[in-house]
This record gives C-alpha cells, structure tokens and sequence, in this order.
C-alpha cells in the first residue's frame, strides 16, 4: 500500500504577442512498509514566448527538475534506495513563420 500526492501551480499570462508560464509541481510518494522506497519528486519551470518582429518569434524555457528512478528499472539495479536525478532544463527557440510554412530553430540542454 502507498500514498502519492501531486499538487500543481501554474501562472499563466497572455498578451496579444507575448506569454509567460511559471509551473510548480510535485509529486510525493509514500510506502507504509517500505519507508526506505519513499520519493519525493518536484519541478519548478518557467517560459516565455516574445514576438521579436511581426511573425518572428523568441521562446525560452528554463526550469529545475528532481526524478527518482523506482528500483528495479536498469539503471538501479543495485540500489538500496531510488536514485535520485536533478536537471536543469534550459531551451531556446527561434520561430519565423514564412507563409504557409513555420520554421524552428532550437537549441536545448539539460
């Protein structure tokens, strides 16, 4: 028997040619028998859509982001406990939309 909890936040604002989005999620997990198997996984993200000329457009994305790996799966075969995974996502795209077409270029890490 477990118990996940997984409580969201999201700030969302529009203008007619910008946006930005801040999202703060989790989600929490916890074994009545196996307290040693109890996770805690969570992320903070932020983005942001600029329009830089008229149909160009700027979007960025950065974040924070903490997995864990349920045993069993292979990268933990041998773990005692889940393994935990932090990341720090970062992307960044240029968006010229050419008529009918919408071209991408992007660049992305984490």
């Amino acid at each position: 028997m477990f118990t996940v909890v997984r409580p969201q936040v999201e700030l969302k604002s529009e203008w007619l040619n910008h946006s930005i989005r801040a999202v703060a999620y989790g989600g929490f997990g916890f074994y009545t028998s196996a307290p040693t198997q109890n996770f805690q996984n969570y992320g903070l993200l932020a983005e942001g859509k600029f329009e830089i000329l008229q149909d160009v457009y700027l979007t960025a994305k950065i974040g924070y982001v903490r997995n864990t790996e349920a045993l069993g799966t292979p990268n933990v075969a041998f773990a005692q406990a889940p393994t935990v995974v932090d990341s720090i996502p970062v992307e960044v795209s240029l968006l010229p939309e050419v008529q009918p077409l919408f071209l991408s270029a992007d660049r992305r890490c984490d």
